[in-house]
Order: C-alpha cells, then structure tokens, then sequence
C-alpha cells in the first residue's frame, strides 16, 4: 500500500534577467535574383494590382464594407519574411499567411501599396545595399513572385474553387475582429455582413439559429454561414475584411453496441465524496432519471443548442459517457455487489443533437455558451469533458474548435478539458497484426489539437473473446493502441495525444473487424425506463470520460491546486508500457500513438518515502523586463529554481538507479490568425547537468551570462531524457524523465524556466501580462527502503525559515 504523503511545496524562485543565447540553425533561405530586373518586374505587378484595387473600389458594395484585400506569392523554396507586407503608417496588414503555400494576404485601408512599392525600389537601387553588401529588404522581395486581389482560392486556401462551386456551401466565415478589436468596429463589420447576406437573398436561411452570431476568437469573429454561389464569387472584393473561409465543424457521434444484461438488478448507490468535483458532459445530453447517475448532478440538465433547450440524451452517447466517468470501473462494481460509490458529482450540459450525419454546427459557439451554462450553477471545481470530434481536412494544425477550447481554457482563471484524440471507422479497420499503421497516418479530430487541454488516445487490455467468437482473435494485444486511436501526425508539433487510458478492443477474422462486447466498457444505457439499463462504450471518447473522472478524484484530493497543476499531475504520473515500446520502437511513433503513456492515480494523487513529489505553482511575466545589477543590460524574466534534495539522503543510496521526472505546465491564450505565432507567450525549462558548476549552468541557458561575442558550449555530462528539450519543449505541458545514478544528482540541482516569445510579442500588449505555470519535480528510488521525504521537507522548512 501506498505511504500516501501529501505532495511537498517547492519554494519559490529567484527571479533573473534571460536573454535566449543564439543556436546554430538553417539559414533563411532566399533566391537568387537580378535586384533590378526583379525590382522591375514587381513595380509592374503593383501598377496592376493597383488600378485592379481601385476598379474595385468603384464598384457596388455594402456601406459598411472598408479596405481592400490582396495576395501575395513567393517562391516555394524560400523562407520570406512575409511579416514584412505589414506596414502602420498606410495601415496595411499582414491577416493570412500559409507557410505550406508560400502565400500571404495582406489588408489595405486604400487601393494603393506605397509602403511595398518603396521597399521593392530600394532593393532594385544597387547603388543603395546594406552594410554586408546586399540589396534592402532582401529577405521580403527576393522570394516575392506574385501580387494580385484576393480570390476566393486565396481565402479557403484551395478548399474553395470558383470552377466547382455548388449551388450554396456552408462555411465559417472569419471576419476581422475579435477580443483585440473595439465593439464600435466589430459591430461595423457585423452590420457590413449582414447587409452583404441581405443583398444576396439569403437571410434568415443562412444561418443556424436565424440571426448573425459570432464566435469571438482573439483576432476574429467567426461566423457560420450558408451561402450561395454569387455570394461566395462575390465575397472576396465585397467585404474584404473576411479574411479566412473555413470548412465547417461536422461533428461524429460513435454508435455502440446495446449490452442486454437484464438479470442484474440495479444497486444502492451512495452519495459522492463530500466536497467531490464536478465532471460536466459537453455531450448528446444525459438521461438524468438513470438510477445509477439520478442523485449525482448538481443542478437540472441544459442545453445549448440554439432553439433546443433539452438537456435530454437522444442518441445515447452522453449517457454512457456519465456512467464512465462517475464509476471507476463499473463491471467490478457490480461484481462485488452491495451499494456503488460514486466518485464525482456530475452536471449535464447537451451541445450536440445526437444525428449520426448532421449537418453544419456552432460548435464553437455551443462550447463556449455550454461552459458559461455550467459555470451558473455552484459546484466544486469542474473539469469539463469533452469526447466528441469532428474531422478535419488537413489533420495537424490548429481549428477554429481547438482555438475555441483553447480560448476557454486560458480564460476565466484557467479551466481543465479533457478532450478525445478521435477514432478510425470500424469499417477501415484492417486485418489484426498491422492495424496501426492506418491509426498512425490518421491526425487527430478537431478539438483534439487543442494544446491547453489533456488529448486522449486509447489503449486496451481487453483481450478475452466470449462465445459465439470462434475464428476470430483480439485486433490488438494486451498494452496496445486501442484499433480505433486516432494518432498526431508528428512533425515539429506538441505531443498530442498526452494520455491514453483502457478504450475497449475489436475482433477480426480475415473478412471484418467489430466491436465485441466482452472486449468493451460496462456503462448506463440510455433506454433505461423502457429496456436494459446497462450497455457498453469503447473507443477514444471513453478513454476520455474515464480521465475525466480520474481527475475528478485527483482534484478533490488536492482541492487548492490550480487546473494546470491537476493537468500536470496526470501527465507527470503517466509511464510507457513494455508493450507500447513494443508496438512502436521508434520513439517518434511512440509520442504521436501514446503520447506520455498511461497515467496513475495513485501516483499523481499521492508522494512515498521512496518517492517524494514537489509542486510549484506560480506565475512568470515574459514581457517583463528585469535589469542586471551594476550593468547596463536588460533581460526578460527568468526563474531559477533550487531541489531541495540534500546530498546525505541522495549518498544513502548507494548504487541503485534512481528516475528523475519534471513536468512544467501553463495555459496560453492562442490566436487564431495565421502569420502570427499561435501561443500568446511560451515557457521551457532544463536542468543543472551532473557536476556542472551553477556558473557554466547559467552560460549554457542565459546570453546575458556569456561575454560579449562568446560562444559557449557546456563539457558537463549530458542527462539521459527521455524526450530531452527540444521533443519536450513544443506544448504547454513538458514532462521528461531520465534515470540517474544518486552520484550524478549531488551537488546544485537548479531549473530554470523562461519565457520563449509567442503573439504577445507580435502585437502591442497593454500592462504586463503573466502565465501562471505549474512545475512538478519526481525522484523516484523504486522497491528500495529508503526515506527521501523526510530530509526533503526539513530542507524546504529550513529554506522558508531563511526567507522569513
């Protein structure tokens, strides 16, 4: 058993001035160009570009409607400086960038491009270069190619072709605005769309709930729309403040199997723990009079889909997914027999109608309405689940769903999602033994790309067949991908999903695969008054519903501790299997099927003698500038952190391996628009090599502690991470972990965490904004009899009676 000690204070840092030091990298790419045939060339594009501007101009268009859009292209092997085409004094503005297409749209006041034609002329001037002899502004006009006004390809980044159009298309529609903007703008350009609808014939028809309403991101407000041919043709030169044209959000509802058990009667159910957190269903709705989950909510049900205001389960998925996350583990409940206990309260909150094939849906505005819904009703700190998905064209990038999510998690002093990484169709499942390479080559469902939450995959031990399942065998084996696992598909982006969790099994024989019964969840069942009141779930969206719960239980054990902290607890506790490094022996695969394994509670909740835990919870400013005492220096703000291991427990310890694990986590608000760094401002952090001086630790990680020109590299021994910094550093909860011997933890073990710059940089900040982050510190000594706890706490009690 578990000692079950609380988790140990880590004391706060000092804070130092940061400078990031320069890393070797690629250089910028740029082609190689005659500056004065080129300059030419362009001054006769903007001479173009120019009289098609002001031809625009002069045609129809809404009152309201302001400003004019362009294109602009550049060589697809280039690396431009796109951010360039901005420019304030003409208020022209960067508002699109597609790295992939190498292309940019840029937003003009006026029908002229003055500040572009200089820059062009400058780097045609050869008489007039920089110091190193290169033409001006080499790196924005070399790889330019090709200006012209915006199309309608330009807008949806090919999703929309003026050639193959249908007659009507719904569509989300970005619009220039946002939290950033003033209410007196956004309302211009609401009143400009609206007069654009009406003159095209297609309100009220052209939206959902009758009347124009907007998701407000952090730069934009996003409208669902459904238009028309002409409309969409004459969209882009009628209001060219819609700067983006997206597909819209299709949310999947999994079907599941009915499991009839009706010999079993139902039990007594007990109250949850006193003071239990609270899990709302962003779901198909639940039905609240199921005898298992009746005394459970802590008000009555809701809904926010717009003219629906049923709170109730119509296709029996938000049901099942109550009975996940209340019940650890049902089947073993009822098993034992006598009364059940509960481990959550619950709150019901529908945002989906449940069809198998909807249409269109706002399931950005129905999330954030939904979550302002629960947060009316009084409740013990909520986690907010969310195991739907929707599936998205280019899997691996943000969405306006994930920015939402996002959005919501930064806000409101900060908020826990638990979203599902997605699922593979049953009917593309192939034969077992190989399955997993279509799970890997899949992306993750929209909002699953979200980097504030906790992205759920699935994994499955459920491996036994029942009768009737004669010639066929489990698809994967004990520890593995669940076959329905939708994975991240890699490349430089955060680990995603960060957790899997028991998801439920397929069967296969050489003609199909399908979801058996016994290889599923036991859950309630929707149809409960009139049919079976049990039925099973399997799949990401049950993998997801059943962390929500377990940080249910996480949260009322540590009822002080922030959502980032909660968050970070669960990824810190979560290990790899032998038979998930079996599975994918390519670390790479490994991250994007599993991400940081499979969590514990036990682990996450509770510190050993042998396994002592310490938590920092506070807040970094990285706009803040700090000066360098007796220097004329100045750095962003950095904090340094000291473990408070002492040397005579780490001696005591002989030989034996020890492993060392740090979880850093924030939440960042995201922007939405391309061209801009998405996260508002990052965090990272790394730690002290074995013997290397505090001196040579702070050279290798601050510029401000180098001399002037001095280029430093760090002979310390290396720590084995197991991600190390750069895999580790991409998201908004970093955890690695690295097995030591006690020697090589001796000595100064400080971290440091800094900030890395994101969109706050880009863009005129008001005050000084902070992020709140979470840093979670392991030393695990395993089966050895040993007390590190203890000289942790006197060393943290001899540390704050210093401060005091």
């Amino acid at each position: 058993m578990a000692d079950e000690l609380n988790h140990l204070p880590l004391p706060p840092p000092e804070s130092e001035p940061y400078v990031q030091p320069g890393y070797p990298g690629s250089k910028r790419r740029i082609p190689a160009r005659d500056p004065r045939a080129h300059a030419e060339d362009l001054e006769g594009q903007l001479n173009m570009l120019e009289q098609r501007l002001a031809q625009i101009g002069s045609e129809p268009r809404p009152e309201r409607s302001e400003g004019f859009l362009y294109a602009a292209s550049f060589a697809k092997e280039s690396d431009p400086r796109a951010e360039s085409l901005a420019d304030k004094k003409t208020d022209t503005a960067l508002v699109d960038y597609n790295d992939e297409e190498r292309r940019a749209l840029v937003y003009t006041s006026r029908p002229k491009a003055g500040a572009l034609r200089r820059k062009v002329s400058q780097y045609g001037d050869i008489e007039n270069t920089t110091e190193k002899g290169e033409p001006r502004n080499l790196p924005l006009v070399a790889p330019l190619e090709g200006l012209a006004p915006a199309t309608l390809l330009d807008l949806s980044d090919g999703w929309l072709r003026e050639d193959a159009l249908g007659e009507s298309e719904w569509v989300e529609v970005w619009v220039r605005g946002g939290e950033r903007d003033d209410s007196e703008s956004r309302e211009r350009r609401r009143l400009a769309l609206q007069e654009f609808l009406d003159g095209h014939g297609l309100m009220p028809e052209a939206t959902v709930a009758g009347d124009l309403q907007a998701f407000r991101a952090t730069e934009h407000d996003i409208y669902l729309l459904k238009l028309s041919e002409a409309a969409l043709r004459d969209l882009p030169t009628q209001l060219p403040e819609v700067f983006h044209l997206g597909p819209p959000q299709r949310t999947i509802v999994p079907q599941m199997l009915e499991l009839q058990k009706t010999e079993l009667q139902v039990p007594e159910v007990g109250d949850p723990p006193e003071n239990a957190s609270t899990v709302v269903l962003l779901d198909t709705g639940v039905s609240e009079t199921h005898p298992l989950l009746k005394a459970l909510f802590v008000g009555p049900g809701s809904s926010s889909i717009a003219g629906d205001p049923r709170p109730d389960d119509f296709a029996g998925h938000g049901t099942r997914m109550a009975g996940l996350v209340a019940y650890r583990d049902l089947a073993a409940h009822l098993q034992q027999g006598g009364p059940i206990s509960p481990r959550c309260h619950l709150q019901n909150v529908r945002i989906h109608s449940g069809a198998e094939n909807p249409g269109p849906e706002p399931m950005l505005e129905r999330t954030r309405d939904a979550v302002l819904e629960a947060e009316q009703v009084t409740a013990s700190r909520r986690i907010f689940n969310l195991p739907l998905g929707a599936r998205t064209g280019k899997p691996g990038g943000s969405t306006p769903w994930s920015v939402a999510v996002d959005s919501l998690a930064f806000a409101g002093g900060g908020r826990l999602f638990c979203v599902a990484a997605g699922n593979e169709p049953v009917n593309k499942m192939p034969k077992p033994g190989d399955y997993f390479a279509a799970n890997l080559s899949s992306g993750l469902t929209s909002p699953g790309e979200a980097l504030n939450t906790i992205t759920v995959g699935a994994i499955t031990d459920l491996t036994t067949l029942g009768p009737g399942s004669t010639g066929r065998k489990p698809v994967a084996a004990a520890g593995q991908l669940n076959p329905f696992s939708r994975c991240d598909v890699g490349g430089s982006r955060a680990v995603k999903p960060d957790l899997v969790i028991e998801g439920g099994n397929l069967s296969a024989d050489a003609n199909d695969c399908r979801a058996d019964e016994t290889m599923q969840l036991l859950t309630t069942a929707r149809g409960h008054a009139t049919g079976p009141w049990l039925t099973t779930a399997s799949m990401t969206s049950a993998a997801t519903s059943k962390v929500s719960g377990m940080a249910a239980e996480l949260w009322q054990a540590n009822p002080t501790r922030r959502p980032e902290t909660i968050r970070a607890l669960l990824v810190h506790s979560a290990r790899w299997t032998p038979a998930m490094h079996g599975q994918f022996p390519d670390r790479r695969d490994l991250l994007r099927a599993v991400g940081y394994g499979t969590p514990s509670l036990e682990r996450a909740t509770w510190s050993e003698y042998a396994r002592p835990t310490v938590v920092f919870e506070g807040k970094l400013h990285p706009l803040r500038w700090l000066d360098v005492p007796g220097e004329k220096k100045r750095g962003r703000e950095m904090h340094f952190h000291e473990l408070p291991m002492p040397d005579e427990a780490l001696e005591a310890l002989g030989d034996d391996e020890i492993e060392l694990s740090v979880t850093l986590a924030y939440f960042a608000q995201p922007n939405e628009t391309r061209g801009v760094r998405y996260m508002s401002a990052g965090l990272r952090w790394e730690m002290q090599r074995p013997l290397e001086p505090p001196s040579e630790f702070r050279k290798r990680i601050n510029k401000l502690e180098r001399e002037e020109g001095e280029q430093f590299k760090s002979d310390a021994e290396r720590i084995p991470w197991d991600l190390g910094r750069d895999a580790r550093g991409r998201g908004t909860v970093q955890s690695d972990r690295a097995r030591l011997s006690p020697t090589q933890l001796l000595g100064s073990r400080a971290i440091a965490v800094w900030p890395v710059q994101g969109w706050w940089h880009d863009r005129k900040i008001d005050g000084d904004p902070a992020l709140r982050y979470s840093l979670i510190i392991t030393i695990d000594a395993g089966e050895q009899q040993v007390d590190l706890y203890t000289p942790i706490l006197n060393e943290i009690s001899i540390r704050t009676e210093i401060r005091d």
